[in-house]
């Protein structure tokens, strides 16, 4: 999106575990009922130097793509953690 602005947005320090937190209620209401939503931001802080109404709506973005992708009874599943250089992004079952 930044591509397509004339200035980049104003981005600061923030708690990712924090903004997503706040999202939670919103990712319920789009969420079907047959659907069960996992939220996992436990662990120590998360802080990452973003643009926030950015974060907000990427996590909106994959919660739905989620949503219309998962069956009737299926589990969407959120989960923060932290990545360090030459970790496995990929996360086991």
């Amino acid at each position: 999106i930044d591509l397509h602005r004339d200035t980049s947005a104003a981005r600061s320090l923030h708690d990712l575990r924090f903004l997503l937190k706040d999202q939670v209620d919103l990712i319920k209401i789009i969420i079907p009922r047959s659907a069960r939503l996992e939220v996992n931001n436990k662990g120590g802080p998360l802080p990452a130097y973003i643009e926030e109404n950015g974060f907000r709506q990427t996590i909106l973005n994959l919660c739905i793509n989620a949503r219309d992708a998962i069956s009737r009874g299926g589990k969407v599943r959120v989960r923060l953690r932290r990545v360090r250089r030459g970790d496995s992004m990929f996360l086991r079952p």
